[in-house]
């Protein structure tokens, strides 16, 4: 039961204010909606999940300088379309498998998305970002061999 495609619908990046201090980051994927879908490609029944990401800034006081939403779906192939989407009908949850597929899937693609649109509108990126340091430097002198 696999991840079989993805699209985004909706992008929005905005600042709207100044960060005074560190900033808080939180990051965040909802799952809207389901809704079974024929996959003519593959001839086989599969489930479209609606997603939203969200990466809210917030300054040390708590105030709000800035935001990133995309949303979009994610298409699912399952061997079983009709019991999940009846699981979502009754109780908005999901099986945990299929879940942490659809998660981790938007997570990969708006997580890299969201990293460039924070520099384009002057956000702090919303994870933290490797970066080269000095190494110290041995003493050579002292050869022990």
């Amino acid at each position: 039961m696999p991840v079989v495609g993805m699209t985004i619908n909706h992008i929005t990046a905005k600042r709207t204010g100044e960060q005074i201090g560190p900033a808080n980051i939180g990051n965040s994927v909802n799952i809207k909606g389901v809704e079974e879908l024929d996959l003519v490609g593959i001839g086989k029944k599969g489930l479209k999940f609606a997603f939203e990401f969200g990466a809210n800034y917030t300054d040390e006081k708590k105030k709000p300088f800035g935001e990133i939403l995309i949303s979009g779906d994610v298409l699912f192939l399952a061997d079983n379309p009709a019991e999940i989407l009846m699981g979502w009908k009754k109780d908005k949850r999901l099986p945990e498998d299929v879940n942490l597929q659809c998660i981790n899937a938007v997570i990969r693609k708006c997580m890299s998305k969201s990293i460039t649109l924070s520099e384009d509108v002057n956000l702090p990126p919303p994870i933290p970002l490797p970066f080269a340091q000095k190494q110290a430097h041995e003493d050579k002198s002292r050869y022990i061999g």
